[in-house]
């Protein structure tokens, strides 16, 4: 029994303290010693060079030798490349066995396996489950061969060149020694992380210990212990903070430790001197800071960005889609979250008051000061920022606001977020007043019309109209108003702007046919949201506004869409249209009941209108009984008004970890197998999506009336399994500006049943796609439209990652851009005039067409 004595530090005496931290301790040491493959740290090298090859015949003579140097010490499994060589229309199983052998480079067999040859699949991996511990100082060989084999039909390893890697050159009969070429292969280690361990289960033993002491001090004592805990506070929760950030806490110059260490002390004595307590103030800001930084960490996890100060507002929308994330313990959490409790631990034994008022004033003031001077300085700050002197750029503290991953890792999540404040309030053009929107407004009055489409390209789809016809294609007719249907595809993109890569199964093979035939517009699209953010791409495509005028982080559906708004929607019902909405989840998300009123939506079809036999994939309606739904309201539809239909598809949103027994996952990367599951399953579901398709386009190519069919994804798919570092070579936190924008990027096409021009476009950002539309449809459009054409001339990408110029040149935001012609300006007053007046808005230029503008002279038919 330990014996009590009444010390200035001693253990405590309550009975029930020592038995539930024991019994806390207990359980938490049982999850981590037990449960410590949350520990294990798995990594699987694919060692691919150019120009792959299956000319590694194993031909029963002399062995294919593969020479390499592992680069961890434990080996779960090998992967070999392999290929059949069946001659088409053998029906007969091959003979004899592939023999795998994992050798020192004496020759000792460490591993051996014989597989029979009939069970290899062509043109696909071979693993061979070694779990061996091998020395990273020492070159190793693998050994493969085949054995009682009959006839030529024997199996070859995939040869590529020899890059920078585990493996050496490869060596089998025929090769030349200096042809430098190695086997396509792939290994998987794994370790676990003792460290990581260790330090859990000392600070499990550290939390305990404190838990249960006592201390019984002097007033003054007493005040000096708080004193420290207060000063050392800052450093533990910016521990805490930054390991959730991308374990980036020596990722930070010092500099920036130095602001954040002060930014983390000034609130901590504020607070204290407002509230003068200090341990519950303590307690309140170590647990809202832990809450955002948690928060921070899964997003960063999930959607590969770092958290915004308006992602308060999409909570609802979060919590609709939250069921499909899991939440997986990984070291970083585990050592966070005990970092958290030692900190709560801490302050629990510090009890202290500022007695005199005199001392609270002072302090106060002068803390007041420093964080008012701390937020100006860092709100100043911005990338390549033109002021003359700017104290935080002279340190190095810059808002990254290119690229927001880095933007944190480098600043801190704190500063970081201090830094994007300056974003928080959408401010006024600079010259904007309702005499200026009348300038803008005559101004358009006396252009001639623009297009999105080259001169050329209108010119020569006009001259060719007439053989067209003569040949049966069918035309407009003058005044006809066809259906218009816009898909919006939940996360869909081929990611060819990201990387090449291979498939099993080709993944897109009707869009790829698709774009060779008549009557279709596609090219990539330009987009402001990376990893998550639909309801900014729904918000460009359907008013035209781009996002780049408005703060880093908004989100217009749940901030700034008030009773009434120019936008897609609204002028089709002013041209006679229907108006549908059909979204096969939640119609809560986004706010989109609310919005779609104010867009004038005649109804809202969400999945409250789908019937239960619809098809589900995963747990998401599928894109095919989504399209089936658009069909039926095309059925259904009143003969008398054309009709506008807009889709927001589900079927491919995230996560992609579904084990769904609905789900038939079937495409496979082939240079990289079981590395990269998740993607693995969305290349599935992208597939799935390519087949849908083919569905619905064949069926309104057999109808009579017009029908034009818009299609493009919302924004790249968040992969945090380190596919897109894999394909870029390099770590997302690591890339440029303008290389952060093909991430920013997906697929869009434009089809009619009717004749429109073909054209791949080379350069378009997503706020000009609903115009490019409209001019295939026929119809004069708004003055706002026409303004729209005009500054894609000037400015083909306007995203909030970036503009560029029509001259190549790229600026980081639209305040970098030097706007010479003045259509940027112009943009952004009726942008502001059409979404943010109410009284003074001038509906007339988004709303309705109240004139035509003069085509070119090059444009006019002769």
């Amino acid at each position: 029994m330990i014996k009590f004595t009444k010390k200035a530090v001693s253990f405590t005496r309550n009975k029930a303290r020592w038995a539930c931290v024991i019994l806390v301790m207990l359980v938490v040491l049982c999850i981590v010693v037990f449960w410590s493959s949350i520990f294990a740290s798995k990594k699987t090298v694919s060692c691919l060079g150019q120009g792959s090859q299956p000319t590694g015949k194993l031909n029963g003579g002399a062995p294919l030798i593969q020479t390499f140097t592992p680069e961890q010490m434990h080996i779960d499994y090998i992967e070999i490349r392999m290929a059949t060589n069946l001659e088409s229309g053998n029906v007969l199983a091959p003979q004899g066995y592939l023999h795998f052998k994992l050798t020192r480079i004496d020759g000792k067999v460490l591993y051996e396996e014989k597989v029979p040859i009939r069970s290899i699949k062509d043109n696909e991996y071979l693993r061979f489950r070694v779990r061996k511990d091998l020395d990273i100082q020492k070159e190793y060989m693998i050994v493969l061969e085949t054995v009682d084999t009959i006839g030529e039909e024997v199996p070859s390893v995939w040869i590529s060149s020899n890059v920078p890697d585990e493996l050496n050159d490869v060596i089998f009969p025929g090769l030349p020694t200096d042809a430098h070429m190695q086997c396509n292969t792939q290994i998987r280690y794994s370790h676990m992380n003792y460290p990581a361990m260790i330090i859990s289960i000392l600070l499990v033993f550290l939390c305990g210990l404190i838990a249960v002491l006592h201390f019984d001090l002097s007033e003054k004592n007493r005040e000096h212990l708080t004193i420290s805990v207060m000063y050392f506070m800052p450093i533990l929760m910016f521990t805490i903070v930054e390991l959730l950030n991308g374990n980036s806490v020596l990722k930070k110059s010092m500099p920036a430790f130095i602001v954040n260490y002060i930014y983390y002390l000034v609130i901590y004595v504020v607070l204290l001197v407002i509230f003068n307590r200090f341990r519950l103030t303590t307690i309140i800001v170590n647990s809202i800071l832990f809450g955002v930084a948690i928060f921070n960490y899964f997003k960063l996890l999930w959607r590969g960005e770092p958290v915004q100060l308006w992602d308060v507002v999409t909570l609802k929308t979060a919590m609709n889609v939250s069921d499909n994330y899991h939440i997986e313990l990984s070291p970083i959490l585990i050592i966070a979250t005990l970092l958290f409790v030692l900190s709560i631990l801490l302050i629990s034994k510090c009890r202290y008051a500022i007695v005199m008022k005199r001392n609270r004033a002072y302090i106060g003031g002068v803390c007041v000061i420093l964080i008012i001077f701390l937020a100006l300085t860092l709100i100043d700050t911005r990338r390549y920022q033109n002021a003359n002197f700017s104290l935080m750029e002279k340190m190095g503290v810059v808002n990254n606001t290119g690229n927001p991953a880095q933007n944190f890792s480098k600043n801190g999540m704190i500063v970081a977020l201090t830094m994007n404040a300056q974003h928080l309030a959408v401010e006024k053009p600079g010259n904007y007043s309702v005499d200026q929107v009348q300038r803008v407004e005559e101004k358009i009055e006396n252009q001639y019309a623009h297009y999105i489409l080259p001169n050329e390209v209108i010119l020569q789809h006009e001259n060719g109209k007439k053989i067209r016809e003569a040949c049966g294609e069918r035309q407009l007719k003058e005044g006809e108003k066809p259906t218009i249907i816009c898909i919006m595809n939940e996360s869909y993109s081929d990611m060819s702007t990201v990387g090449s890569f291979e498939t099993n199964l080709p993944m897109h093979p009707y869009m790829d046919s698709l774009y060779q035939k008549q009557n279709v517009i596609h090219g990539d699209l330009c987009v402001s949201v990376y990893g998550g953010g639909t309801a900014n791409s729904e918000f460009e495509f359907l008013t035209g506004n781009p996002m780049a005028f408005f703060p880093t982080g908004s989100i217009p559906y749940q901030q700034y869409i008030g009773s009434t708004t120019g936008s897609l929607p609204r002028f089709l019902k002013s041209q006679g249209y229907q108006t549908v909405a059909v979204h096969p989840y939640l119609a809560s998300g986004w706010n989109r009941p609310s919005v779609y009123t104010s867009m004038a939506f005649d109804r809202f079809v969400s999945i409250d209108d789908f019937t239960e036999e619809c098809e589900y994939i995963r747990s998401y309606i599928s894109d095919r009984s989504s399209y089936k739904k658009l069909i039926e309201l095309y059925e259904d539809r009143d003969p008398k008004h054309p009709l506008f239909l807009f889709n927001v598809t589900m079927q491919n949103h995230g996560s992609y970890t579904s084990t769904d027994p609905n789900f038939n996952q079937d495409v496979r990367l082939v240079d990289y197998p079981d590395k990269f599951p998740e993607t693995e399953q969305y290349l599935t579901l992208a597939r799935q999506s390519d087949m849908a398709l083919e569905d619905l386009i064949g069926y309104f190519s057999n109808v009579d009336d017009p029908v034009i069919i818009c299609f493009f994804g919302d924004h790249l798919p968040s992969m945090i399994n380190g596919f897109y570092e894999t394909l870029l070579g390099k770590e997302i936190v690591d890339l440029t500006g303008e290389e952060m924008q093909d991430l920013y990027k997906t697929d869009f096409f434009i089809w009619a049943n009717y004749d429109i021009p073909e054209y791949e476009v080379p350069q378009i950002s997503l706020n000009y796609l609903s115009t490019l539309l409209l001019q295939q449809t026929g119809m004069d459009l708004p003055a706002y439209n026409l303004l729209i054409a005009d500054a894609y001339d000037h400015y083909p990408v306007l995203t909030s990652m970036g503009v560029y110029d029509k001259l190549g040149n790229r600026y980081d935001t639209v305040m970098d851009v030097p706007d010479a012609s003045g259509v940027l300006n112009e943009y952004n007053i009726l942008t502001y005039n059409n979404l943010f007046e109410s009284k003074k808005r001038r509906s007339e230029l988004y709303d309705v067409v109240y004139f035509v503008p003069q085509k070119k002279e090059t444009e006019i038919e002769e």
